[in-house]
């Protein structure tokens, strides 16, 4: 539900966290303004080692200690009218671009049925757009555009290729990348339906797994939450939950059943029926971070007090940049976490992360965040991390395996 409210241009942006992927229509190239790959690679004959739970981890040809940050921007529309939404996302969209950082902007389907039904909207401090206009201009700062899908807890496979197909190529014909998506998997599809869905609706990449979604493996998997036992918000932590070097190198998957363990397509043909899931990081919404590292009981607006989205821009608890620079520090020491203990030494290993538009911050919160964010990467993490869209570790992954689906 979209709140009708006004807002003045001087106050709109916001972040929260949690989603994409690669091989649609329309590729858009490697970051060209990201600075040197900062890559160390060599040949490896080393074998598959089990991760934590037992699974088997990418057994790939190169080696790196870089870890690619992935952060994605839901645009889930619920807290903005569409029109303050554009403008919100490009604010956020020109902030990251000044500081160096690249994002994956997943369109949720509230905002691509609104521009759907508008054609044009007018953003009050950025102007008309038309769904492709826009996609235009986040491609043109190095950011990825894909689809947040939001696809019903309910839904079964015929219905999850229904609800995806309308909005895949929504975002394909617009010049962005509906092959790539969060707010994929679901829990009542039995047997892992949404991975065949997914597929046959065209996505080849995801992002933001989640633990309820584990009710969609067979019932006689280890890994297996009964539907009834899990709710979306009840258990959203990221999946699997107990192995960050399986989350951090990614996986493919051809199963249904088994989704949740890797699986590498051994051909070009299997490739093209393999969907890479992107894991993901993050114990709260980014710009809750820094609260919950305190200890507090975030949940879904950063407190317990209520405070409207008008009330935490004009707190500076919440949007002063000292904020954000705290928000940042909470989320690098969690990336210093999984450098330290859960690269598996692939080009591909990756720390996806994202937040919702339905956590509104100021300006100055996102100069705080993402500057630190790029002082890091030029300062005490250089060498170590490099900013990359979804596509891009989508891609790095696939190379790797040294196959070719052509």
């Amino acid at each position: 539900m979209k709140l009708s409210k006004t807002f003045s241009r001087s106050t709109l942006l916001a972040l929260s966290l949690f989603t994409l992927m690669a091989g649609c229509q329309t590729q858009i190239p490697l970051n060209a303004t990201q600075t040197s790959e900062q890559t160390s690679e060599q040949t490896s004959g080393q074998a598959s080692s089990p991760s934590s739970n037992g699974f088997q981890t990418l057994a790939l040809p190169h080696t790196s200690t870089v870890l690619n940050i992935a952060l994605e921007v839901h645009v889930e529309n619920s807290m903005l009218p569409t029109p303050q939404e554009t403008d919100y996302i490009l604010n956020i969209a020109q902030a990251a671009h000044t500081a160096g950082v690249s994002l994956s902007f997943g369109l949720g389907i509230d905002f691509l049925k609104d521009y759907a039904s508008s054609g044009t909207i007018t953003a009050p401090e950025h102007g008309s757009f038309s769904l492709d206009s826009l996609v235009t201009a986040l491609q043109a700062q190095n950011h990825l555009v894909s689809l947040h899908a939001d696809v019903p807890e309910s839904a079964t496979y015929s219905e999850i290729v229904s609800h995806l197909n309308t909005y895949v190529s929504q975002v394909n014909n617009a010049g962005g990348q509906g092959s790539i998506a969060s707010g994929v998997c679901n829990e009542a599809s039995a047997d892992g339906g949404w991975v065949k869905g997914a597929l046959d609706a065209g996505i080849r990449t995801v992002a933001g797994v989640v633990r309820y979604c584990q009710g969609s493996l067979s019932s006689s998997h280890a890994e297996y939450i009964a539907p009834e036992t899990c709710t979306p918000m009840g258990c959203h932590e990221a999946a699997p939950m107990n192995a960050p070097a399986q989350r951090a190198a990614g996986w493919f998957t051809q199963q249904t059943a088994n989704w949740i363990d890797p699986s590498n397509p051994s051909n070009a043909r299997q490739l093209k029926r393999s969907l890479f899931i992107v894991g993901s990081f993050g114990e709260a919404n980014v710009p809750c971070l820094a609260e919950a590292a305190a200890g507090e009981n975030v949940g879904r607006t950063c407190d317990d007090r209520g405070l409207s989205s008008d009330d935490r821009i004009a707190d500076d608890d919440y949007s002063s940049e000292a904020q954000g620079q705290a928000d940042a520090a909470a989320f690098l020491a969690s990336v210093q976490e999984v450098l330290n203990t859960s690269l598996s030494g692939t080009r591909g290993d990756a720390y996806h992360s994202a937040f919702s538009t339905n956590e509104v911050v100021s300006n100055t919160w996102l100069t705080g965040f993402f500057g630190s964010l790029s002082s890091a990467a030029t300062g005490s993490l250089s060498g170590q991390i490099s900013f990359s869209t979804l596509a891009e570790v989508a891609q790095l992954n696939r190379s790797e395996l040294g196959l070719t689906s052509r």
